[in-house]
């Protein structure tokens, strides 16, 4: 419950779009870019750990390489560096 106060408050400072009103629901459709390189250390680990889950699970499987979330992690970081417009989501669906 820690880190969802943690992600929430982080969340509603960086990327007051994707958080929903009155609920502790965010909308990963309205994470830019911009937004999860200005989270906290701790609010854009937790996301980039949902992210690869999200992906993981839209691929359909239970196995995690860890050199590869690695390297997909630099791989999106880079990428929103270079284009902090982009929505992570979409940065994560494309590689």
């Amino acid at each position: 419950m820690k880190n969802a106060l943690i992600l929430a408050a982080g969340l509603a400072v960086a990327a007051p779009a994707a958080f929903a009103a009155d609920s502790m629901v965010f909308d990963i459709d309205s994470i830019s870019c911009r937004a999860l390189l200005r989270m906290s250390p701790e609010d854009r680990d937790f996301t980039l750990i949902y992210m690869h889950g999200y992906k993981a699970g839209s691929a359909g499987t239970r196995k995690a390489d860890v050199d590869a979330i690695a390297k997909l992690t630099d791989t999106v970081l880079d990428s929103c560096i270079g284009h902090p417009d982009d929505m992570v989501v979409s940065v994560f669906e494309a590689k």
